[in-house]
């Protein structure tokens, strides 16, 4: 079975996030649009990916995905987030999109960024290593 991968965007990427997804696509297997969800409050400009709002997670259990992004980076709603992780097929990944974790506060939010910074698995991108990570983002299809 192939694996899953995450990839956390931590800090500010507010100037040019979906222009950093759309180079991050452009490196994967996974660019099929048609099987691509994007939550997020407000839907994304010039995206022509499937666009849903925290709120209508539910629409979409029971489907599938290839490519997630998650957008956190103003709130973190944990049971959709949860609900949206199991709709990931295997091999897919997951961007999770999070504030600074040097700025983020309440134990939820500390508590995640403390599994991700542990986590050997999970791909976290600031702005200050972005670079080193340009060629092999976001997902390389490889067996864990």
């Amino acid at each position: 079975m192939k694996a899953r991968q995450t990839i956390v965007f931590s800090g500010d990427f507010s100037n040019d996030v979906e222009r950093t997804i759309a180079q991050a696509s452009q490196q994967t297997a996974l660019i099929d649009r048609d099987n691509t969800l994007w939550v997020t409050a407000s839907k994304p400009t010039n995206s022509n990916y499937t666009y849903l709002p925290h709120n209508k997670i539910r629409t979409i259990l029971g489907c599938e995905f290839n490519l997630i992004i998650y957008d956190a980076l103003n709130d973190f709603y944990p049971d959709a987030f949860g609900a949206v992780a199991g709709t990931l097929r295997a091999g897919g990944a997951l961007i999770l999109l999070l504030p600074d974790f040097a700025t983020v506060s309440g134990r939820f939010m500390q508590r995640l960024v403390q599994i991700i910074n542990t986590d050997e698995s999970v791909t976290v991108i600031t702005q200050e290593n972005i670079k080193k990570y340009k060629a092999v983002l976001p997902y390389r299809n490889s067996k864990k």
